[in-house]
C-alpha cells in the first residue's frame, strides 16, 4: 500500500514540474527575418513539392535543385492537396495568413506547421524565401525546421557585402564557398575590391586603372571540371611565361597599328628591374624601339609599349588591365592556336552602359566583325 501511494505522489509531482513546450525561438538566418512568431515542435520534410501557381514553377524548380545538391536529398514537384510535410508555394491570396499588402515585389510569407505554405505576391520574393528555407534546412541532420510565421522582405533595394582584397590575402576557394554554399542569404551581389596598391591593380604604358573587378559565378558540374579548367589556365601561362622573346602585333586588314621588337627578356643587368616585374607580378611589357642607343646592350633612347598584368585562362590568356592601343582599341582576352595567341575584336552593344564596345570574338560570338586582329608569337 506504502509503495503505491508514494508512486503515486512521485508521478504527480513529475506532472507538476514538467513545463509545457516553449514556442521556437527565433532561427538564425543571413540576413535576420524581419518578422518570427514562433510555434511549437519542429516541420519534418515528406520529400514532396506542390506549387499552386504557375508563377513560381521556376522558383520551386530552383529550389528542388538546390535541396539537393545542399543536402543531398531529393524533392519532388507534385499535384494534389498539401500533406503533412509537404512545401506548398502559392501566390498571396491563397494563404489566409498572407499579408498581400506588405510583401511587395521581394518580400515573402512563411507558415510553418505540419507542412510548409510559402506565399508572395511575385517570383522574386518566391525565390527569396526559398533561399530562407534552405538556410533552416541545413541546420538540423534531419533537416526538419522549428515551426512559426515570418513575412520578411528586404529592406534595401540593393543587398550585399565587400570585400576588401587589398589588405588581407582572400584564396579564391573561399569565394566559391562563399557563393556557391554559403551564400543562400537574400543577397544579390558580390563586390571585390582591393587597395590601390594590392595585386590587382596594374600599370600600363599609359594608364592607371583601379581593378575593380565585378565576378559571375557559376557552378562547375564537377571537382574533375574544376580540375581541368585550372590544368588548361597554368598550361596557357607557363606556356607564355616559356616563350624566350614574346612580341605583339595589332592590325586592321595591312594596316599595322603596333608592332613590338624590343627583345624584353634579354638577361642583361639593365634589364633586371624589368625581368623581377615580369616574374613577381606577372606583368608583360611589349616595347616598341622609336630610338636606340648606338652603346651595345644599353635600353633604348626612346620606346613605347604596352602592357598589363596577365593571367591564364581555360583559352588562354587574359591581360587584366588591357593592351590599350587607344580608348577605343583594347585587348583583353586572347586564345591559344597553336604555339600562338591570337585576338579578334568584335562590336557589341552594352545595354548596361548603353553604348557599343569591342570584345574579343571567342567569347561573342555573335558580336559585328571589326577585323581588329592581334597576336603574341615567339620571336626567338
Amino acid at each position: 500500500m506504502n509503495k503505491i501511494l508514494l508512486t503515486t505522489i512521485f508521478a504527480g509531482a513529475l506532472c507538476v514540474m514538467s513545463p509545457a513546450l516553449a514556442q521556437n525561438a527565433r532561427p538564425f538566418v543571413v540576413p535576420e527575418l524581419t518578422s518570427w512568431q514562433g510555434g511549437k515542435g519542429n516541420f519534418v520534410p515528406s520529400g514532396r513539392i506542390i506549387v499552386q501557381d504557375r508563377a513560381f514553377t521556376a522558383a520551386a524548380r530552383s529550389f528542388l535543385q538546390d535541396y539537393s545538391t545542399l543536402l543531398g536529398k531529393n524533392l519532388t514537384i507534385v499535384s494534389g492537396k498539401p500533406q503533412k510535410g509537404d512545401f506548398v508555394f502559392a501566390k498571396a491570396g491563397f494563404a489566409p495568413a498572407s499579408k498581400t499588402d506588405t510583401l511587395g515585389t521581394e518580400g515573402y510569407h512563411l507558415n510553418i506547421a505540419d507542412h510548409i505554405t510559402l506565399t508572395a505576391t511575385h517570383p522574386t520574393g518566391a525565390f527569396w524565401g526559398t533561399r530562407t528555407l534552405l538556410q533552416l534546412s541545413e541546420q538540423t541532420q534531419s533537416h526538419s525546421i522549428p515551426q512559426g510565421v515570418t513575412a520578411d522582405r528586404p529592406q534595401y533595394a540593393l543587398r550585399g557585402f565587400m570585400i576588401d582584397a587589398g589588405r588581407k590575402y582572400i584564396p579564391m576557394n573561399y569565394l566559391h564557398q562563399l557563393v556557391n554554399e554559403r551564400f543562400e542569404g537574400s543577397s544579390d551581389w558580390l563586390f571585390i575590391g582591393v587597395d590601390p596598391d594590392g595585386a590587382l591593380m596594374f600599370r600600363t604604358a599609359q594608364h592607371l586603372r583601379p581593378a575593380r573587378e565585378y565576378i559571375r559565378m557559376v557552378p562547375l558540374k564537377s571537382p574533375e571540371g574544376m580540375a581541368e579548367v585550372v590544368q588548361k589556365s597554368v598550361e596557357n601561362r607557363q606556356w607564355f611565361e616559356g616563350m624566350l622573346n614574346p612580341q605583339l602585333r595589332i592590325h586592321q586588314g595591312g594596316r599595322v597599328y603596333f608592332q613590338s621588337d624590343y627583345f624584353v627578356k634579354r638577361p642583361v643587368e639593365t634589364n633586371a628591374s624589368l625581368l623581377r616585374e615580369i616574374k613577381d607580378k606577372r606583368f608583360y611589357l611589349f616595347v616598341f624601339v622609336k630610338q636606340r642607343n648606338p652603346i651595345p646592350d644599353y635600353p633604348p633612347k626612346s620606346i613605347t609599349g604596352l602592357g598589363s598584368g596577365y593571367v591564364g585562362t581555360e583559352q588562354g590568356l587574359t591581360f587584366r588591365a588591357g593592351l590599350r592601343y587607344d580608348k577605343k582599341i583594347q585587348f583583353y582576352d586572347f586564345v591559344r592556336n597553336g604555339d600562338k595567341f591570337e585576338a579578334e575584336l568584335v562590336e557589341v552593344y552594352d545595354t548596361l552602359l548603353r553604348t557599343t564596345r569591342y570584345v574579343s570574338r571567342h567569347l561573342h560570338p555573335e558580336g559585328r566583325v571589326t577585323g581588329l586582329k592581334a597576336e603574341i608569337w615567339d620571336a626567338k
